[in-house]
C-alpha cells in the first residue's frame, strides 16, 4: 500500500467517525444551536375546544371526587366535564345537573355512597361513568 492510500483510508475512518457522532451524539446540539440561531420552527395552532366537535360523539372527559375518603360530617367535591350532552344526571339525585366542560359541586353524605353519572345526547344515546366516596366514623380523642 502507498502511502497516499493510507493517508486516504485514514481520511475515511475520521469522516465516517465525525458521521457516526454527528448521528448517534452530535445531532441533537446541532439541532438546538439551529434552533438558537435561527428560531425554532412555529408550532401548530391547537384549538382548546377541538376535542368538543359533534362528529367525537358523546364523552364524559372528567368525573372525579376529591378527596376520595373522608370521615363523617366532612364534605367533598365531586366534579365532572362532558362533551356534546344534552343532558345530564346524577345517581344518587342530589341537585339539577347541567352540561359543563368544567363544573364542581360539595356532597357531605354519612355513609360511603357510590355516584352515577349519566349523559344523554339528543338522539337518546347514554353514557355512564360511577366513583365511590368512602365515608369513615371520626376516630375518638380527637
Amino acid at each position: 500500500m502507498r502511502p497516499w492510500q493510507t493517508w486516504l483510508l485514514a481520511a475515511r475512518l475520521c469522516l465516517l467517525a465525525f458521521l457516526v457522532w454527528v448521528v448517534l451524539d452530535g445531532l441533537p446540539y446541532i439541532v438546538a444551536w439551529r434552533e438558537r440561531t435561527y428560531g425554532a420552527p412555529p408550532k401548530a395552532a391547537v384549538n382548546p375546544y377541538d376535542w368538543v366537535d359533534p362528529a367525537k360523539g358523546l364523552g364524559i372527559i372528567n368525573f372525579y371526587v376529591s378527596p376520595a375518603a373522608i370521615q363523617r360530617g366532612e364534605s367533598a367535591s365531586i366534579c365532572y366535564a362532558v362533551m356534546n350532552a344534552a343532558s345530564v344526571t346524577i345517581d344518587p339525585p342530589f341537585e339539577q345537573l347541567t352540561p359543563s366542560l368544567n363544573r364542581c359541586f360539595q356532597v357531605n353524605p354519612t355513609e360511603t355512597t357510590r355516584y352515577t353519572l349519566t349523559i344523554a345526547d339528543k338522539r337518546g344515546a347514554k353514557l355512564s361513568k360511577s366513583i365511590t366516596l368512602t365515608v369513615s366514623s371520626p376516630a375518638f380523642g380527637r
